[in-house]
């Protein structure tokens, strides 16, 4: 069966876009002038002030354009303009502005050609400016989607050698890191820049990379007193997401809860969905999002229609959502499972898993997912070959999970009693690891299997199913229960009787 388990400890690791599309998601729902100057366009100002260099000139005009406040940056755009290292992306955005244009509609080519379109337009650049450290990231995201990793890594270097402390550039390369199951590194990147101590947005993503490592941050103090300090709603959100995580973790859960509905005040998509992530899973659904005003808010909204059974409105925004970041695994997990499974649309998981494992190519849920899709679309030696590919099963759950979607390739081969012998060892281990929720679905489908055939062993299946399923709270459990009650119904009145024995 397909899984969504990728999900299961969600960090405010920071959104991975390309420098134009970071920058215009800052714009989205920010474009009247502010009267006052925020503490985040100060911080950049003074730093421009204080050093006078390229990359905190990027700064300050980057935060200039996301407050309508070019004229507080003429010094910051002169520089730019006539820097012959300026990032021709950079000059782009700010005549952009200048000319008060709105951004253009994406391209609908897919996700591989624009990448291989956009590695040829950064190499181009990069031959005439080979010094900028903006593109160098912009090349890195565009390797890391298409998997080519080590290529990807030495972008990532150049950038940091070039910028070690432009905020673009250390948000995204941490970010690459944690892709790359390295936290560890992550967060030495951050900790090492002075810069991290008094910005809210390296501080976010410091402190989920130490999450991400299994560790608290060192800075959590810091961060605590930078979250009251004079800075806009919209620089803080991540980092009051970060800590609430971090406290909520601790077992804080009043400070975490304050933190998360302070969160909520100049929210962007990445701190919303990860309060109501919070939320759901640690604090009942308890805090009322719908007053958070987001743009593009695809995961959380994906995640929204997901739990109130829309499938069809969950599929589009997790689309979306995977569009935005191809190479993030949780993206991929996620869209693959419902357009696989409650969505009925295998067809599109299969084109998102080719994607997703590009970048992710050993995640075992992704390859344990492509199974599944092959068994939706009856290629079973496909099926086969993906779970094969997975090598290392790390924990009882991981092999639980593929353990049942074995036992659905086998009964779908005609190997029953293999296939009982499969669901019945990931039952077991799910019931004894506390994956309750994930016994209720495994035992539902093999109810399913056991009942579209007929078997003697359907009424005990059935029995099983609906005893592991009594306290379920997932709509995509309760959609499975209807299918197995529709099957079981067809047979009754196939048979005659009213209660199958």
């Amino acid at each position: 069966m397909s899984s969504f388990v990728g999900e299961k400890d969600r960090k405010i690791i920071p959104r991975w876009r390309g420098f134009e599309g970071s920058v215009e998601t800052s714009i989205a729902g920010h474009i009247e002038p502010s009267v006052d100057v925020s503490a985040s366009l100060q911080s950049n100002i003074d730093d421009w002030d204080r050093e006078q260099s390229l990359w905190t000139a990027l700064d300050v005009v980057g935060g200039a354009i996301v407050e309508n406040r070019l004229d507080l940056a003429t010094g910051a755009l002169d520089r730019l303009r006539s820097d012959p290292r300026t990032p021709p992306a950079a000059l782009a955005l700010v005549a952009q502005n200048e000319r008060n244009l709105t951004p253009s509609e994406e391209s609908q080519i897919s996700i591989q050609d624009r990448c291989r379109d956009q590695i040829r337009v950064s190499r181009r650049r990069l031959s005439d400016y080979p010094f900028d450290p903006i593109e160098w990231i912009d090349l890195a995201r565009s390797f890391t989607t298409l998997g080519s990793l080590d290529k990807a890594q030495r972008c990532i270097a150049t950038g940091l050698v070039l910028a070690p402390s432009d905020v673009f550039v250390l948000r995204a390369s941490s970010r690459f890191y944690i892709q790359q199951q390295d936290p560890e590194r992550a967060q030495h990147i951050l900790t090492k820049a002075p810069r991290t101590l008094k910005n809210p947005w390296l501080l976010a993503s410091e402190i989920a990379a130490a999450s991400s490592a299994g560790r608290e941050s060192a800075l959590l103090k810091v961060a605590t007193r930078l979250e009251q300090a004079d800075f806009r709603n919209e620089d803080l959100t991540e980092l009051r997401a970060a800590i609430a995580t971090a406290e909520l973790d601790a077992g804080s859960t009043v400070k975490g809860k304050k933190l998360l509905r302070r969160s909520l005040r100049g929210a962007n998509e990445n701190s919303l969905a990860q309060v109501q992530w919070m939320d759901r899973t640690r604090l009942g659904n308890i805090i009322d999002t719908s007053t958070a005003n987001v743009p593009d808010e695809h995961e959380a909204a994906a995640w929204r229609s997901f739990f109130e059974g829309k499938w069809g409105n969950s599929a589009e925004r997790a689309l979306t959502w995977f569009k935005d970041q191809p190479f993030s695994v949780n993206a991929g997990i996620f869209c693959s499972y419902i357009l696989s499974g409650p969505a009925g649309l295998p067809g599109q998981a299969l084109e998102v898993l080719k994607i997703a494992l590009q970048a992710n190519e050993n995640n075992l849920v992704l390859r344990n997912n492509l199974a599944y899709t092959h068994i939706q679309l009856g290629q079973l030696k496909d099926a086969e070959a993906a779970l094969a590919s997975i090598q290392k099963i790390p924990s009882s759950l991981d092999y639980a999970l593929v353990q049942a979607t074995t036992g659905l390739l086998e009964f779908r081969k005609g190997s029953l009693e293999n296939g009982r012998v499969s669901y019945d060892s990931a039952i077991k281990i799910f019931l004894e690891e506390g994956g309750d929720e994930h016994a209720g679905r495994a035992a539902t489908f093999l109810a399913l299997e056991e009942v579209r055939l007929r078997t003697p062993e359907s009424p005990a299946a059935v029995k099983l199913a609906f005893a592991l399923t009594e306290n379920h709270k997932r709509m995509d459990i309760t959609a499975k229960l209807q299918e197995l009650n529709t099957e079981v119904e067809h047979w009754l009145q196939e048979s005659g009787k009213t209660v199958i024995r």
